[in-house]
């Protein structure tokens, strides 16, 4: 609706900023194939569809292009990929070295903090976000420490149409 309205201006503004964007996601996964060693390591069952079972093992010298990326080189982790659709369902990762934050004087988290995010398959046509668990401990501000575990789960997803177009969403709206 508001692309209707928009000024050939706004409209440049919005296309450069899309471009922008979709240039620092494809830096991000290029990052993330430069910097791991993915190796499949089995096979198991995830809530009831087949995985393939990989490690990710960093590679120190890689080169990036992101902030994101050189952060990805303090990681190790194992991830989970349905067999039938090749889609990430589960990522675990463990930082395998402290990560600093404006050169540790906005912070710094310490070697040994986890991360796993789990997606479910709704309606056997979409995977979606099902929980975030977060464990990290470090300091902020050079000396005051913290201590963080945090688990956020989705769910109630519920299927709405928008323009004909299929979305997922947690909305409690009901079909149009």
């Amino acid at each position: 609706e508001q692309e209707k309205n928009e000024t050939a201006e706004m409209k440049a503004k919005r296309l450069k900023k899309d471009a922008e964007d979709q240039r620092e996601t494809n830096d991000t996964i290029d990052d993330g194939f430069a910097v791991f060693d993915i190796k499949l390591v089995g096979r198991e069952v995830l809530d009831g569809h087949p995985m393939l079972v990989a490690t990710l093992t960093p590679r120190p010298n890689a080169r990036t292009k992101t902030d994101v990326g050189n952060w990805m080189k303090k990681f190790k982790g194992r991830a989970w990929v349905a067999e039938d659709d090749y889609q990430v369902a589960k990522l675990q990762m463990e930082a395998i070295d402290d990560i600093t934050l404006g050169w540790g004087i906005l912070g710094r988290v310490h070697e040994g903090s986890h991360f796993t995010f789990t997606r479910t398959k709704v309606n056997g046509e979409v995977w979606l976000p099902a929980e975030a668990n977060f464990e990290a401990s470090g300091r902020t501000l050079l000396f005051r420490k913290f201590q963080l575990f945090t688990v956020t789960s989705y769910s109630d997803y519920k299927k709405f149409n928008v323009n004909t177009s299929v979305t997922y969403g947690d909305d409690k709206k009901e079909d149009p």
